[in-house]
């Protein structure tokens, strides 16, 4: 209501901008019309239009229609036809309008209209003509010459495309556009992993270019990044022998710390190209180049993190590559509020798709690489053993690497992402040990030193077995070594005569590190 009492009159088209339709249009000034359609076409950038997009563009088909026939020779009613008619995939129609509209106005918008349009059918050649002709009207414009770049090196042409953004960048060595495009697309081709850093320092000096932000995410997806610097992956590389003798010899020459009595800071012989090579066309992955690096210069496995690493192509690991890790940040769901079917798929060797397992860390946990999916070439712990997800703990293999060598030349013990006591070895003794003081009558928690000593020793050998669950990494009922806390547990048993080695049941290897057997 207003002040005066009366009903206020709700706007009425007459009102405002009149709406599209094919009478309206009919009383409009074609040029108006034509103004109106584009600005409607801007609000949807994005190649792949969502439900309110397409509709309001299907909306316009009966206005398109209406302007056509009042203006059959009419270059813009062509060309705005044309773009809206490929934006919602009406793609025979789309280049007719858009050819049609380059022959009435052969400009630079028609142009590029009409190379969009046979791009989208598949007509590379026509459209690369399309492109050329839009750069030789406007050669000021080298957005032209950026998309025909592109095109060329999607469609496998890649030398031909490169040298189109070339030309671009020899005019303007920074162009927001072909810089990265460029970067991408001669890493995709060479496997030079060393153009990430390229383009990150690009990426940060030139932080509106959306192009360089969509080139990294690429070529993290494809495993052809290392967030550690060129320099450090190779000074890294480079000292890795030496670091493992230093480490035997001065600080670890009896083999007394976590892991050592399984891989004696010993590396088995590196991979070849070649066997590099099998791997990727095998999985059709690319291998993070500091990792590659790695296998082929240092060792294939062996001497490592934890129980040591574990060998690319051993049984099970490139077989979980199909598919893309799923995850881009820390895992934690609470198995408490997780329905059974919850609870299911995380277990499930989905979880963990995309990767490839590094180290066993004991108890069944596992650092994983990420080889496919964004996050790829990320170092990752598998916790789900003691239901706690997966989370990221290393930016590369090299960090992860070498993170161990620095914490055991500084004497520090191995520690994994798990609080003490989550473990299910320390939760199996303290029930045996509940339920010893239940049989003989005693209260809860009264056993001293000696009683737990003496209940400790009916254990019988082989009785204290940490069991994993049937997974990617173990048989169902397999025994597994403990991890770093639960070690450090039964060293105290042991050392208090609580316990003798005998009654640790000991674990068996991972299946990556176990012999594929022998084909027929």
């Amino acid at each position: 209501m207003s002040r005066t009492g009366r009903r206020k009159q709700k706007p009425t088209p007459r009102q405002g901008a009149p709406e599209l339709t094919p009478k309206n249009v009919a009383r409009m000034e074609v040029d108006a019309a034509v103004y109106r359609l584009v600005k409607l076409l801007s609000r949807y950038p994005e190649e792949h239009l969502d439900t309110k997009a397409r509709g309001a563009l299907e909306k316009t088909l009966p206005v398109l229609d209406a302007l056509r026939a009042s203006h059959p020779d009419h270059p813009q009613v062509a060309w705005v036809s044309g773009m809206i008619l490929r934006k919602l995939g009406r793609l025979d129609d789309a280049v007719q309008l858009a050819r049609r509209a380059f022959e009435l106005e052969p400009t630079f918008a028609t142009a590029v209209s009409l190379a969009y349009a046979l791009r989208e059918r598949g007509e590379i050649d026509a459209a690369r003509d399309a492109f050329e002709a839009a750069a030789r009207l406007d050669p000021e414009d080298a957005s032209a010459r950026c998309d025909l770049g592109a095109m060329l090196c999607e469609a496998g042409r890649t030398d031909e495309g490169l040298r189109h953004l070339e030309a671009v960048l020899a005019a303007q060595p920074a162009h927001p556009v072909a810089f990265p495009i460029h970067a991408y697309h001669r890493a995709a081709r060479d496997g030079d992993a060393s153009a990430y850093d390229t383009l990150a320092a690009y990426a940060k000096a030139h932080p509106e270019s959306a192009a360089a932000a969509r080139s990294l995410e690429r070529l993290r997806a494809e495993g052809l990044h290392h967030p550690a610097p060129v320099a450090v992956v190779e000074g890294f590389i480079a000292g890795v022998a030496d670091a493992l003798d230093h480490l035997h010899r001065d600080h670890d020459p009896w083999l007394n710390r976590f892991g050592a009595r399984e891989h004696g800071y010993r590396l088995h012989p590196p991979l070849t190209p070649r066997d590099l090579q099998r791997i990727e066309a095998s999985c059709g992955a690319r291998i993070p180049a500091d990792y590659a690096a790695f296998l082929a210069r240092v060792g294939s496995s062996g001497a490592g993190p934890y129980y040591g690493l574990l060998p690319l192509g051993g049984p099970g690991q490139l077989e979980s590559l199909a598919g893309e890790f799923p995850h881009t940040r820390p895992y934690r769901p609470d198995p408490r509020t997780l329905t059974a079917p919850q609870r299911a798929a995380l277990q499930a060797d989905e979880a963990v798709r995309g990767t490839v397992a590094l180290a066993h860390l004991g108890c069944g946990y596992f650092s994983v690489l990420v080889i496919r999916g964004p996050r790829a070439g990320s170092v990752w712990a598998d916790l789900r053993a003691a239901g706690l997800g997966i989370v990221p703990t290393h930016d590369s293999f090299t960090a992860w690497y070498r993170g161990w060598i620095e914490a055991l030349s500084r004497g520090e013990p191995a520690r994994i992402p798990v609080e003490p006591g989550r473990c299910s070895a320390p939760a199996a003794l303290s029930d045996y040990l509940a339920s010893w003081e239940r049989q003989r009558g005693l209260r809860p928690g009264t056993l001293d030193e000696a009683g737990t000593r003496h209940a400790l020793r009916e254990i019988p050998d082989g009785g204290i077995a940490i069991q994993a669950a049937a997974s990617r990494y173990f048989d169902g009922g397999d025994p597994v070594d403990p991890c770093p806390s639960c070690q450090h547990m039964f060293e105290h048993f042991l050392r208090k005569n609580m316990l003798q080695p005998a009654q640790i049941r000991p674990g068996v290897p991972p299946r990556a590190a176990r012999r594929a057997p022998a084909e027929a």
